[in-house]
């Protein structure tokens, strides 16, 4: 699945006469170079499989052109997963607490953007920032600097900030917010994050430019108007665009376009039966 090449397991799986399926593949540019510097080892673990469907143009064309045969996109399984459920009781219990201030949600945001967000938040004393790290290791000291206590210490919303440092409560964060901006995406070294789950829970989604993993995705939702890029520099301009509902209309192109973006699973599930 994805990136995920054993070649022992692959060769001895091939030695045995058992068919192969790489699905929901999706590989890096980096990765795809680091593959075609190997063209022999690549022909050997890329060429033991029988069906190969990738999730995304560039690995489409990368792996065509490492093993010499046209390779179908499928596109991402990511695609067909439901929108995120959440706790009613719980939404209700920390909607009441945080009040009637905007709420917006800084989501999937790793250390080296951190910096960005903090200073995000002191410039826009006025809203209600959610905090949902990528790391949940990292939501004690988030909520240190912030003077809050994290959810996972029993924190609950302070007066301007809430970090939600546990695992499984996208869906929730989600339900409180009236804007997400996605991390993983403003700082060089990062390569972005799935954006269809705020999407499918109908919430402005505002993301920023480095987002390579899912580069096509994006592509497709910024031509739908279901996505707001930006960088740094702008991202309060689009944050307050956002929290006054101007991209609502813009997150209900987004909530179509995930809905359009459907049938993955079924492609996948013929692909395998054909095997079996």
């Amino acid at each position: 699945v994805e990136s995920e090449l054993w070649p022992n397991l692959i060769w001895t799986a091939q030695r045995a006469d058992i068919p192969l399926a790489l699905i929901n593949a999706r590989m890096s540019e980096i990765s795809l170079q680091g593959w075609q510097s190997k063209p022999t080892m690549a022909a050997s673990v890329i060429g033991a499989f029988s069906t190969i469907l990738a999730a995304d143009d560039p690995t489409t064309q990368g792996l065509s052109n490492l093993i010499g045969k046209d390779i179908p996109n499928a596109g991402s399984l990511k695609l067909n997963a439901p929108p995120l459920d959440y706790d009613l009781e719980e939404h209700q219990r920390l909607s009441e607490l945080i009040g009637n201030r905007p709420v917006w949600l800084a989501a999937s945001t790793h250390e080296a953007e951190e910096e960005i967000f903090h200073k995000l938040h002191a410039a826009m004393p006025d809203s209600f920032m959610i905090w949902l790290p990528r790391h949940p290791e990292r939501g004690p000291d988030i909520a240190r600097q912030l003077g809050v206590a994290p959810r996972s210490q029993s924190g609950n919303p302070g007066e301007q900030a809430y970090v939600m440092d546990t695992l499984g409560e996208m869906g929730l964060a989600l339900s409180l917010s009236k804007a997400c901006v996605l991390g993983g995406s403003f700082h060089p070294s990062l390569m972005g994050h799935n954006p269809l789950e705020a999407a499918r829970a109908g919430v402005p989604l505002i993301t920023g430019p480095y987002h390579a993993s899912f580069v096509d995705l994006f592509r497709d939702m910024t031509h739908a108007n279901a996505v707001t890029v930006t960088d740094a520099q702008f991202l309060q301009t689009e944050l307050q665009v956002g929290l006054s509902g101007a991209l609502d209309a813009q997150a209900r192109n987004a909530q179509s376009f995930a809905a359009r973006r459907s049938g993955t699973l079924d492609r996948t599930v013929q692909a395998l039966e054909a095997l079996l």
